[in-house]
């Protein structure tokens, strides 16, 4: 091994991390209900959204070992993507959970730098070797997937009209 693949080794991970943690916060500050969604579901039913995180991680991944063994090898990348996009969607409701905590500690935080940094926090906890690989990551990746599919699959329950907040007005400011 020469230096120049050490290079493209480290380049490749770093490239992925700067990646992930732009699709993080885009998905954060873009699809807001959505994660939103994503976090109160993490915050109310942590073990129901593990598992259907598992379960979901299972299914596509049978799917995409079927597709990848078939004639049409190219399908396989289809669920593989739509598998990535869930995760990053529920990765955005983990990230929106951890900034709120995070403007807690700092209230002068905007809601990007707190996202921004939420996010961060997650690359760098995953890419931390050993216990991030093998323990932080996995999990990760089970609990976003199982927010990400609640967020995109149920429609959040109408407020009663007597539990609705009462309009702003302009008058009186």
């Amino acid at each position: 091994m020469t230096f120049g693949d050490v290079l493209i080794v480290v380049a490749g991970i770093l490239a992925t991390a700067a990646t992930l943690w732009a699709a993080i916060v885009v998905f954060s500050l873009i699809f807001i209900a959505k994660a939103q969604a994503a976090a109160e579901r993490l915050e109310r039913r942590p073990g129901a959204t593990l598992g259907v995180g598992a379960s979901i991680f299972v299914f596509i991944g049978l799917l995409v070992a079927v597709l990848a063994n078939s004639p049409g090898k190219a399908l396989a990348w289809l669920p593989s993507i739509l598998l990535l996009a869930l995760a990053v969607l529920g990765s955005s409701g983990i990230a929106v959970l951890v900034s709120q905590r995070i403007r807690r500690a700092d209230e002068h935080l905007s809601a990007f730098a707190s996202v921004g940094r939420a996010a961060a926090l997650m690359v760098a906890a995953g890419m931390m070797p050993i216990i991030g690989w093998f323990a932080i990551l996995p999990v990760a990746l089970l609990y976003s997937l199982g927010a990400g599919w609640h967020a995109l699959v149920v429609r959040p329950a109408p407020v009663p009209a007597s539990h609705a907040p009462e309009p702003i007005s302009a008058e009186g400011t």
